[in-house]
């Protein structure tokens, strides 16, 4: 920054103490959210007494149903019972 006339104007001279003051009003906000308190208002129903006026509602549990894997499809060699060979790895023995 430009040197000033006076040191006394010199905003270098008092850049901690606005550092400083600013944390402290932070956390003085901080604090204050933090302890901050309310209270829920008790809404009566007229008809039912102890009642807050809050209805729960009832959402019933929905499960998928297991889907059984189907058999796989006829191949030409199973259509015809098969043959002897079919397993066979070709190798005699």
């Amino acid at each position: 920054m430009e040197a000033r006339k006076t040191a006394e104007t010199d905003p270098e001279n008092k850049k901690n103490h606005f550092v400083m003051s600013g944390l402290v009003l932070a956390e003085g906000a901080v604090l204050l959210a933090f302890e901050w308190t309310s209270r829920p208002s008790q809404v009566a129903s007229p008809g039912i007494p102890g009642s807050t006026g809050v209805e729960e509602e009832f959402i019933p549990v929905t499960r998928r149903e297991e889907m059984k894997p189907s058999a796989p499809p006829l191949t030409p060699a199973r259509r015809k019972g098969g043959s002897r060979n079919a397993g066979s790895t070709g190798i005699s023995g």
